[in-house]
Order: C-alpha cells, then sequence, then structure tokens
C-alpha cells in the first residue's frame, strides 16, 4: 500500500514541479528541484524530486530500520533514471521527434520502474552490506552534486538540450 502512494505522490508532485520554476518567477534555487527547460535531463527532476521526497518520508517512518533501504531506493531511482532517458531516446530516434502524449506516458512508466525496483530489491540481503550501503550514498551524493552542478553548468550534450520539436508549455 505504501508504495502506491508513493507512485501517486510521485506522479502528482512530479507533474506539478513541470510548472514550479515558472511559477517561482524562474527563481534560481528552484532551478536545483524542478525543470527550467525541455531538456531529458532537466525533466529527470520530475522523477528525482518527488521520489527522494517520499523516500525521505518512508526512510523517517521505517526505513531506518532497514539496511536494505538507502540501496534499494538508490537502486530504483536509478532504473527509473534509466528508463526515462533510454525510453525517450528510443522512441525519438524511431519517430524522429518526440510527443507529448509519449512523454508522459514514460514519466508514468519511469516512476513506476522507480518504485518496482526499490520494492523488488528492499528483501535482497546482499543489499545491507557495508559496501553496499557505502556505495549506495556516495551514488546519491554524486547524483545530487551532478544535478546541482548541470542544472547552472549544462554540458553540450544531446541530454542537455531542448529537442528540436518541444515548447516549453
Amino acid at each position: 500500500m505504501i508504495e502506491i502512494l508513493g507512485i501517486g505522490f510521485t506522479l502528482i508532485i512530479g507533474t506539478l514541479l513541470h510548472f514550479v520554476f515558472e511559477w517561482s518567477g524562474r527563481n534560481f534555487l528552484v532551478a536545483f528541484i524542478a525543470p527550467t527547460n525541455e531538456s531529458v535531463f532537466e525533466h529527470l527532476k520530475l522523477l528525482v524530486t518527488p521520489f527522494l521526497l517520499w523516500s525521505l518520508i518512508e526512510y523517517v517512518h521505517y526505513g531506518q530500520f532497514a539496511e536494505t533501504f538507502i540501496p534499494a531506493k538508490t537502486a530504483g531511482l536509478l532504473a527509473g533514471m534509466f528508463t526515462m532517458v533510454f525510453f525517450f531516446y528510443a522512441y525519438t530516434t524511431i519517430c524522429g521527434r518526440n510527443f507529448l502524449i509519449v512523454d508522459i506516458g514514460l514519466f508514468i512508466l519511469s516512476v513506476l520502474a522507480a518504485f518496482a525496483v526499490s520494492h523488488y530489491l528492499m528483501n535482497f540481503e546482499v543489499l545491507g552490506q557495508p559496501s553496499v550501503r557505502i556505495l549506495a550514498d556516495v551514488c546519491l551524493f554524486l547524483m545530487a552534486v551532478c544535478f546541482a552542478v548541470f542544472t547552472v553548468y549544462p554540458p553540450s550534450l544531446p541530454l542537455f538540450s531542448v529537442p528540436a520539436a518541444s515548447g516549453r508549455t
């Protein structure tokens, strides 16, 4: 049941985040948690921000007592991010452009992938090993650093560029 609530939370907050940067008057600090343009990288924030927020809520209630919690959530988040990036580039390569309805479907699929993987891995005892927990912590830290740096200084790579058929809505 908690996973279903998390999926709903992530879908609703992620959808609202699409507009928060504009609603904030293009606030510099909001740019770290909400997309600032239509690039694939910026749209990863629609998944990352609410997923991490929900995970923090879960952590306070029960995750702190499960040694596998952070590694499972980290793997789930990476799976969701991979799903979003892989399928976006797969379908836009085939179609030659992106379509809003497919992008929305990919967001939903990415959220489902993130929660499914984290839920599935939660019972894998190997994830409770100290080395795996440290690796998950380092991965989350590096992810946060990358999101912060690449929000301010995006590299000249397709992931950080606005697709040609997109326009900020």
